[in-house]
């Protein structure tokens, strides 16, 4: 069943406990590309494997529903810096993946670009050593003048809004976090980067969304897609019932996921 994209963005979460029956589902290695096998066999760590498959999955299962074909049939290419695109991006919407210990996320938008990143919330202490590289020396006073006790929350938190940001730009960790900031928007996080006249896309919108007690995600829109159309699909639950289980997938997943208090 071909499903049809709101105005906003489409955003599919599949816990990690959930990757092996979903997988199974779907076709298990069968449903994969050659390309996609071969990059899991040269993952040596459970936790990699296992997170690997999901987002691969993911990305298959999100992507026919959109297309409506089968998972197996979807192609996939990669852009210059291994950004996941369609193999013909005229052919359907935008999309992008992250994943993090216990959770894969795939962000689908019908306009402009998308980007996705998932962390562990709060960062740990040790990531205070990636400070300088990855906020600007505005953000670098402001996390200075918050409690020792916020400052990794505070750091997950712009990590994922900027890693989220180049993703979508199709540049990742190729682009210095330090290069641009983000700030108090008023009604969230508000893109301030100097280099935008030089993109294809200049309205973006962040979202900062916390995913339970561990996690924290955000995600970058191009073409000003408004935060208040994001709808979020719990993977597992609609695959469960293809034909009705949408809707109630939204309510259980819904409910964890919430943007940070102000």
């Amino acid at each position: 069943m071909t499903m049809r994209l709101g105005p906003g963005c489409d955003l599919w979460v599949l816990a990690e406990a959930d990757v092996d029956r979903v997988a199974h589902r779907l076709g298990g290695l069968q449903a994969l590309s050659p390309d996609e096998r071969a990059r899991l066999d040269r993952l040596v760590r459970p936790g990699s494997r296992r997170r690997h498959l999901g987002a691969r999955v993911l990305a298959r299962w999100a992507m026919s529903r959109y297309l409506g074909v089968p998972p197996a049939v979807v192609e996939f290419a990669q852009g210059r810096f291994g950004r996941p695109v369609l193999a013909d991006p005229a052919r359907g919407p935008d999309f992008n993946l992250t994943h993090t210990d216990g959770m894969i996320a795939c962000a689908v938008t019908p306009r402009g670009r998308v980007g996705v990143d998932a962390e562990t919330y709060p960062a740990r202490p040790d990531s205070v050593r990636l400070v300088g590289k990855v906020l600007t020396e505005r953000e670098r006073a402001l996390l200075l003048q918050a409690p020792p006790g916020a400052r990794p929350g505070m750091l997950a938190e712009h990590w994922v809004l900027k890693e989220a940001y180049t993703k979508a730009l199709g540049l990742g960790l190729h682009r210095p976090f330090d290069s641009f900031d983000i700030r108090d928007g008023g009604l969230g996080p508000a893109l301030h980067d100097p280099h935008t006249d030089a993109l294809p896309h200049r309205d973006w919108t962040l979202q900062l969304l916390r995913c339970g007690a561990g996690h924290v995600m955000a995600l970058a829109s191009a073409a000003g897609v408004p935060p208040g159309s994001m709808r979020v699909l719990d993977a597992a639950l609609v695959l469960a019932d293809v034909d009705g289980a949408t809707a109630a997938a939204l309510p259980r997943l819904q409910a964890r996921m919430t943007a940070p208090a102000a």
